[in-house]
């Protein structure tokens, strides 16, 4: 494992210089139903307004202003795909018939033509001015005319086109010119691994199909995003990009979230809850992983540097961008935003267990002292400890670090100086010996906590090998 890797590496979020706490969270709006809020959805209207709607207990609901307005009720399922296109925001879920947004008005969307039955369209993607859907356990996809998001639709079959069979479980478009131009393609995805990549502007005319890939099954419709001209996917293998995958067929390198993808997809997927999200302002690719009917962790990469780490805490359904910030739907009709420095008020805990190193020497040491070097600009505790040689056992001490409190001038200045960040070094004492050394590093704050390094001191304990 590469030094600047982790065991555990839970809440610490990795930027370009430090590793600091991740945000928290703050509740935007309640009562969209009492359950799992499963789908929240940024629109705007014609007149520019932004608008953010969730789905709860068989309802949508606009929750702009923090308050749930029912826009509309009585459906079967509360995990909807929407597609923004044509002053519409189209809902579709397998289960419902489709329905459409238009600022103000949820109602049943007007179809005609092919030869399917509405309520199994699943997933909507918008490609080449058209919306494209796809059907419960259909091996096809269907596509409105230009510049219509519901009407009329064309079925496009793809048997005798996929070698594997199967059914479309996902749609999703990537542009290599940044753009609506020639190099714009749809990306077909199957329930046994396959991807069938389109060009074209019309599927009618000049359809053809450029690529068939094999690159592991995707786990949810949900689990493909969009993102700096590529498509991010999370399938039972690993966390891919497209269409960097097919240069290599599948045969690249692992990601580093390579075990943890497949050892969550053999746990857990088959729970709903699964999902890709890039937020650009967070500069964050979070895959939701949902662990049981209510509960979930986040696999979150920085795309700017590609590190890695683990959410916990969050028990999110959904995720989505509503004027320019990370919301998420949780699990009690609740939806929140990702911001602050805590978790509802709760404090974050963050927990590192750094890779085997053997700082330099390939021989048996003593560590005798360590210290992990904590910013901070307030009280906040941390246990910390040491293990040897791959074991699981660390030797903890917890200690609690305060910041020094704001001067005040009264007679010049009659407020309070903020408190300053100050970075905490003190030495703890080492314990034990081996030849590689782990550190265990646990934070617990409700403010600002970055770590910038760890030193160590230690002595020969053995022989130099």
């Amino acid at each position: 494992m590469p030094a600047n890797d982790a065991e555990v590496f839970d809440n610490w979020l990795p930027d370009s210089n430090t590793v600091k706490f991740r945000k928290g969270y703050v509740q935007h709006a309640s009562s969209v139903g009492s359950g799992n809020v499963d789908t929240i959805a940024s629109f705007v209207t014609t007149a520019g307004a932004n608008q953010l709607l969730a789905c709860g207990g068989g309802q949508i609901y606009d929750v702009t202003s923090g308050t749930a307005t029912s826009r509309g009720s009585g459906y079967a399922s509360d995990r909807w795909d929407t597609a923004s296109f044509n002053n519409q925001l189209v809902f579709v879920n397998g289960a419902d018939f489709p329905q459409v947004y238009d600022g103000s008005t949820v109602s049943a969307a007007s179809f005609s033509g092919g030869s399917v039955a509405y309520d199994k369209f699943f997933t909507a993607q918008v490609f080449k001015n058209r919306v494209f859907y796809a059907a419960s356990n259909e091996l096809a996809f269907w596509y409105t005319e230009l510049f219509a998001s519901t009407g009329a639709v064309t079925k496009f079959p793809l048997v005798g086109i996929s070698e594997r069979g199967g059914h479309v479980v996902a749609i999703g478009t990537w542009t290599v010119d940044g753009g609506s131009g020639p190099d714009d393609f749809l990306a077909i995805f199957t329930s046994e691994g396959e991807v069938l990549v389109y060009q074209g502007s019309d599927p009618g005319t000049d359809f053809s199909i450029v690529g068939r890939f094999y690159v592991g099954r995707v786990v949810d419709s949900r689990a493909v995003a969009s993102i700096y001209g590529k498509l991010f996917v999370a399938t039972e293998r690993d966390y891919i990009y497209l269409p960097d995958q097919f240069i290599t067929q599948g045969g690249g390198r692992d990601s580093k979230l390579s075990g943890a993808a497949r050892d969550a997809a053999a746990s857990y997927g088959s729970i709903d809850g699964w999902q890709t999200h890039y937020s650009p302002n967070e500069g964050l690719m979070v895959i939701n992983v949902p662990t049981g009917p209510s509960t979930s962790v986040q696999h979150v990469i920085n795309v700017k540097t590609g590190a890695a780490t683990r959410f916990t805490g969050i028990n999110a359904r959904v995720w989505a961008e509503f004027q320019g910030s990370l919301y998420w739907g949780g699990t009690n009709g609740t939806v929140n935003k990702y911001a602050g420095t805590s978790d509802g008020g709760a404090a974050i805990v963050c927990v590192a267990r750094t890779s085997p190193s053997p700082l330099r020497t390939n021989s048996e040491k003593i560590v005798t002292a360590y210290r992990p070097r904590l910013l901070s600009n307030g009280t906040f505790s941390s246990v910390t400890g040491l293990a040897y040689d791959y074991g699981k056992r660390e030797f903890l001490q917890s200690i609690t670090l305060s910041a020094p409190g704001g001067s005040t001038l009264p007679l010049y200045w009659p407020f309070s100086w903020s408190d300053e960040d100050v970075t905490r070094d003190e030495w703890q004492r080492g314990a034990g010996r081996g030849t590689y050394v782990q550190l265990y590093l646990q934070a617990t704050s409700t403010i600002d906590v970055s770590w910038l390094g760890t030193d160590y001191i230690s002595e020969p304990g053995g022989i130099l090998r």
